[in-house]
């Protein structure tokens, strides 16, 4: 089966052959969720909980398949979501060994404003509820690395937490942080 996110939002996880679990994306409202394991055939490796209420429509995998073949567009279109999903896997895997925990959240932090923030005068709001635990996941850190991180992010003036929604005070500072280049307007 094979899930188009309309409205919504989601994490997707995973379990590491040791059974810790991971959480290894976000998704939101206009993602697809199951087509790899449709199109491949493999078993699904990860798990998806939705955050919040969420509209989502489902297509049988063998509608789905017969769609991509009749339909070339949408196969381009999903060829480029799952190459931008293979960039994104790419880059953490790289900063993971040339990076800290706080560039590497600094840099996932970035991310998640560009996908799913929404701007406020010099702040973007990341309107994800996660947590530090969640955060460290996603950059490959433990809890307690993560908790360093987002402290030391937080002492800089760098992010903030707002509930249970994350805001990045002021992007070119964090951009600047991250070493990451080529992202400023």
């Amino acid at each position: 089966m094979v899930y188009l996110l309309l409205d919504g939002l989601a994490t997707v996880s995973a379990h590491t052959e040791n059974g810790t679990p991971t959480m290894v994306a976000v998704r939101a409202s206009g993602d697809v969720l199951g087509e790899m394991g449709v199109v491949s055939g493999d078993v699904r490796f990860a798990s998806v909980l939705v955050a919040r209420t969420s509209l989502i429509s489902t297509i049988h995998g063998e509608k789905f398949k017969h769609f991509l073949q009749e339909a070339p567009a949408a196969a381009m279109a999903l060829n480029r979501v799952l190459g931008e999903r293979l960039r994104q896997a790419n880059r953490r895997r790289l900063d993971f060994g040339g990076y800290t925990a706080e560039i590497r959240v600094a840099r996932v932090l970035l991310e998640l404003g560009t996908c799913h923030g929404r701007p406020d005068g010099m702040r973007v709001v990341i309107d994800v509820p996660l947590t530090q635990t969640d955060l460290g996941a996603l950059v490959g850190a433990s809890e307690a690395t993560a908790q360093r991180a987002v402290k030391e992010l937080r002492r800089l003036e760098l992010m903030a937490y707002e509930g249970r929604r994350i805001v990045i005070i002021d992007r070119d500072r964090l951009i600047d942080f991250a070493d990451v280049s080529g992202t400023k307007p």
